[in-house]
């Protein structure tokens, strides 16, 4: 996306960062929509942004909200979504010229990992994207679980 030529046209430059949960699956549509949407043919239908494409080895752990018996591993995202919050987030922040203003965007079980960060961290993105996500996931326990969050 040219970030370092621009970067070095206005050094004070700061970039609006979108979190993608699937390194491989979206990573290139995602830069290629933002590029021609932000800077391609001079358009700007939308800011110039760092893309964070985040790694995972085990989907299942890391992704879902809830452990259900017959999935082994599932039900890590509670850790997936601290090491996002306290690691991941504060080293983009620190080597990369970002506002604070984060989108977070991906589907499936990304998405109901988006779910459930709206739900229990929403002051960590602003902009919360879960396309196809799996609500029905363990017996629809994270849309019984937002009830009361939602509320207040």
């Amino acid at each position: 996306m040219g970030l370092c030529a621009r970067r070095a046209e206005d050094p004070e430059k700061r970039f609006l960062a979108l979190y993608l949960l699937d390194r491989t699956a979206h990573f290139y549509s995602a830069t290629g929509m933002l590029h021609q949407l932000s800077i391609a043919n001079e358009y700007t239908l939308t800011h110039e942004m760092i893309v964070v494409a985040i790694p995972t080895s085990n989907k299942t752990r890391d992704l879902t909200p809830s452990a259900i018996s017959y999935m082994r591993n599932s039900g890590g995202a509670e850790n997936f979504t601290t090491f996002i919050e306290k690691e991941l987030i504060p080293y983009i922040d620190k080597k990369h010229p970002t506002t604070p203003y984060r989108t977070i965007l991906d589907h499936s079980c990304d998405g109901l990992l988006i779910v459930n960060i709206l739900i229990h961290y929403t002051e960590l993105f602003d902009n919360f994207i879960p396309i196809d996500h799996t609500i029905l996931w363990n017996n629809l326990s994270l849309k019984k679980r937002s009830k009361s969050t939602i509320r207040k």
